[in-house]
């Protein structure tokens, strides 16, 4: 099983949702830290290279229309944006008014059995109360034929490290306004200049990160309630139960991610 770190024991979904609620989560408002993603991820190469056809494209942890910003407009118009935080939703109507959107959890997704052609689940099964079950719902939802994109924190990383380090201080701090006040003048900074940057230097974007979107990378980052790693052998095995064939695998950002292209099979 993958392993779980939590400050918040327990099956609720109610912690994480409170943490998007309060904090939202940044994906590149800046254009080209964008460009740079519809280049190098996998998601952003899948999206260039599906069919123009697909059928509707389910977005299953959409956050504020991270990837309905990296489609073509034929894609967009057959997206539907699934989250479990209606002040994440909220924000991206405010963002893009065009949006479909839907409140709903992803271990109980609100869509029929077999009707989506894509279906989208960019880091956010590490952060459910159950991602095995959150990962059966994903696979039913999707056509026979059909795609799966699923990208999830590494238990060989890095990160794993840094979380487990950092992320006990960063929760306990950033429950209280002094505590962020605090993170915000010490450690966030750090990150910031050593983390942060870099990587955006690494894929090409020489602009300054935003303070203000990197504020909320680095609380999604080191202070989350609930976070899971998994070892890549993990998803092979719940794919293969779940009648699912791997397509692609790419361990991204360095090894932070493992990241899987899964076709459902069609059976006869």
């Amino acid at each position: 099983m993958p392993e779980c770190i939590t400050r918040h024991p327990g099956t609720s979904a109610d912690p994480v949702r409170e943490h998007y609620d309060r904090h939202g989560f940044y994906f590149a408002d800046l254009g080209p830290a964008r460009d740079a993603f519809a280049r190098y991820s996998q998601l952003g190469q899948l999206l260039q290279d599906a069919n123009a056809t697909i059928e509707p494209i389910v977005d299953v942890g959409c956050g504020e229309g991270r990837a309905y910003l990296l489609m073509r407009h034929g894609q967009q118009s057959r997206y539907v944006g699934v989250d479990l935080s209606t002040g994440v939703l909220r924000r991206a109507r405010d963002r893009t008014s065009a949006l479909r959107l839907v409140q709903g959890d992803a271990c109980a997704l609100p869509v029929t059995d077999e009707s989506a052609g894509l279906v989208i689940c960019q880091g956010v099964l590490h952060h459910t109360r159950d991602p095995r079950g959150a990962f059966a719902e994903l696979a039913r939802i999707v056509v026979p034929g059909g795609l799966l994109q699923v990208s999830v924190y590494n238990r060989r990383a890095l990160y794993y490290y840094l979380f487990v380090t950092l992320g006990p201080i960063c929760s306990c701090l950033a429950a209280r306004s002094l505590g962020r006040a605090l993170l915000a003048v010490t450690l966030f900074p750090a990150v910031y200049a050593l983390v942060f940057q870099p990587a955006h230097c690494a894929y090409g974007v020489y602009r300054p990160m935003p303070v203000r979107g990197a504020w909320k990378f680095f609380l999604d980052q080191y202070a989350h309630p609930r976070v899971w790693f998994f070892r890549r052998h993990e998803i092979c095995d719940w794919a293969e139960d779940e009648g699912l064939e791997i397509v692609r695998f790419e361990r991204e950002l360095a090894g932070w991610m493992l990241s899987y292209v899964l076709r459902k099979r069609i059976t006869t």
